[in-house]
């Protein structure tokens, strides 16, 4: 799979081959990593439909308001440590063009992501070479998912969907993955895909040659 990133031109960009993963808060999207109350009442629920309740809920000293806001408090901060690393099946986009590429005076990259992408990559996955194999809380691999666009929030009250079957696994994988894969309808021409990894600065083991257009254009 080949897919693209715009980016502002750095000379440097072609001897240091770096991607920074952007946090959350910085992305243009301002509901970027955003839930409600309801979405965590609804996992829980779920949750609990195929696991039933720890002893903690069934004891006496339970409080349902106190633990909601315990798990809010959880995952706000999963999603603040998080970074994102974004793609796109277009290249031709005048509107990313401007957004992303500094007013159509940057460029646009190419990325094989059947190849491993980042140095030290010792790691496999799915049968390919990768650097982040695997992680307890947002299974962190080099492969981008395409972010699905809709035009209402998740819902989380299918539990044959979001809840793992292993009562030991951390069950709010995918309700993260939800909601980070999940934006408006008025951004489904940006075609993206994302990376989901911690927030740092990559070193990539390779690059595609940049069109050759651009290529022109800058020499």
């Amino acid at each position: 799979m080949h897919l693209y990133k715009y980016m502002p031109f750095r000379e440097s960009f072609f001897s240091e081959l770096m991607l920074r993963a952007t946090p959350l808060h910085a992305l243009n999207d301002p509901f970027e990593g955003l839930f409600n109350r309801e979405q965590i009442k609804e996992m829980k629920v779920s949750i609990s439909n195929v696991h039933g309740l720890t002893n903690y809920e069934e004891s006496d000293e339970y409080n349902e308001e106190y633990d909601l806001n315990e798990t809010i408090v959880h995952l706000q901060q999963e999603f603040n440590d998080l970074g994102v690393l974004s793609f796109t099946e277009d290249y031709t986009n005048p509107l990313m063009w401007t957004h992303y590429a500094k007013e159509h005076s940057g460029i646009v990259i190419e990325l094989d992501f059947n190849q491993a992408l980042f140095t030290n990559s010792n790691k496999t996955h799915a049968g390919r070479v990768c650097k982040f194999a695997h992680n307890t809380l947002f299974g962190y691999t080099e492969f981008p998912q395409k972010v699905r666009y809709r035009r209402k929030t998740p819902r989380f009250n299918r539990d044959d969907i979001f809840v793992s079957q292993n009562k030991y696994e951390y069950q709010y994988k995918k309700f993260q993955e939800a909601i980070l894969l999940t934006k408006a309808n008025d951004w489904i021409y940006e075609k993206e895909h994302r990376k989901r990894q911690s927030k740092l600065i990559y070193r990539l083991k390779k690059m595609l040659p940049v069109f050759e257009y651009l290529r022109q254009f800058l020499s």
